[in-house]
């Protein structure tokens, strides 16, 4: 019997993200429709050394059995990730010629049916940086934390 193929969503923000909760919403539901078998993996990348051990390009991210989606990296302004004067962009989703924040089911069905099909990502010895965006962001954070007007990461 096959294994089920391992899909993980790696986020900055559920909680306060439309976007990324979006996309979960859409992934639970495409996977949930689906007849093969999937095990779904949740990720909230809180801290900047999650986002380097994770090699978190964009967010939110897609991946299956460690591979991403194949699709181009495109993003755009996210005004749930930004703060104050930190501007972030967050992944949007090119299908069929067109823009989205939110990936379409169908785009998610076609896509997650291809990389299943790959063999399971090896990992990379290669150094990770993470882009500018991403160190904005975290640096907005303050110590690495998720929200620093709630929990003690600045003690």
């Amino acid at each position: 019997m096959n294994q089920p193929a391992l899909v993980e969503i790696l986020a900055l923000q559920y909680d306060s993200c439309a976007r990324c909760n979006a996309t979960l919403d859409s992934l639970q539901k495409v996977l949930s429709s689906s007849s093969s078998p999937w095990k779904l993996q949740v990720h909230l990348v809180a801290r900047r050394e999650d986002a380097l051990k994770w090699r978190l390009k964009s967010s939110p991210t897609l991946r299956v059995n460690g591979n991403e989606l194949p699709l181009p990296l495109s993003e755009s302004a996210c005004g749930d990730c930004s703060q104050g004067e930190v501007s972030v962009v967050c992944r949007s989703w090119i299908w069929n010629n067109q823009e989205h924040s939110v990936p379409p089911q169908e785009m998610l069905e076609s896509l997650l049916a291809q990389a299943a099909q790959l063999p399971p990502a090896k990992i990379s010895d290669e150094p990770f940086q993470l882009p500018d965006n991403l160190e904005r962001y975290f640096s907005s954070q303050g110590a690495g934390c998720c929200n620093p007007q709630t929990c003690d990461c600045r003690s």
